[in-house]
């Protein structure tokens, strides 16, 4: 309902009672990002990640901080492959992880790997009905091709990974 510092309050409230509740982490973690608050929502994303290491959600979402958050001292592009290949290779038929890989690759300055990444995942988000997301990941995919990294704003506009 537009309220998200009200959400943000109870998401932390939810955590406070269980730090297993990955949801509330999930959409704590992206509220964060919208916010611009990139290293707060890395802190927790870590934190998750000791208390779940095998979600999908965690991973791809700190594998996608770690490579196009704003802050230079935050990307940690060798870190980010790490993680976004564990959702690409569990889930390598949807476009979401083949995205964040993308955006890794390029942020490692392999352009013509991460497009040929990107434009599979254009391909795969249009087959599942996924039109905004291909859009969004076919305006990343100009920029691979421009040897450009996508990076997002201070703000998180751009966020794509929602990896289930």
């Amino acid at each position: 309902r537009g309220e998200m510092l009200e959400a943000m309050d109870h998401w932390s409230r939810a955590l406070d009672i269980d730090p297993r509740e990955l949801t509330a982490l999930y959409n704590l973690s992206l509220a964060l990002i919208q916010q611009g608050e990139h290293r707060e929502a890395v802190r927790l994303l870590r934190q998750g990640l000791v208390v779940a290491p095998n979600s999908s959600r965690l991973v791809s979402l700190l594998a996608w901080e770690l490579a196009t958050a704003p802050d230079a001292d935050l990307r940690d592009a060798e870190e980010a492959e790490r993680l976004a290949r564990r959702t690409f290779d569990a889930y390598p038929g949807q476009a979401q992880p083949a995205d964040v890989l993308a955006a890794v690759l390029a942020a490692q300055g392999r352009f013509e790997e991460a497009a040929a990444l990107a434009e599979r995942a254009v391909g795969q988000a249009r087959g599942a009905g996924q039109h905004q997301l291909a859009a969004q990941i076919g305006r990343r995919l100009d920029l691979y091709r421009r040897r450009q990294v996508f990076l997002q704003s201070g703000t998180g506009a751009g966020i794509s990974p929602q990896q289930g």
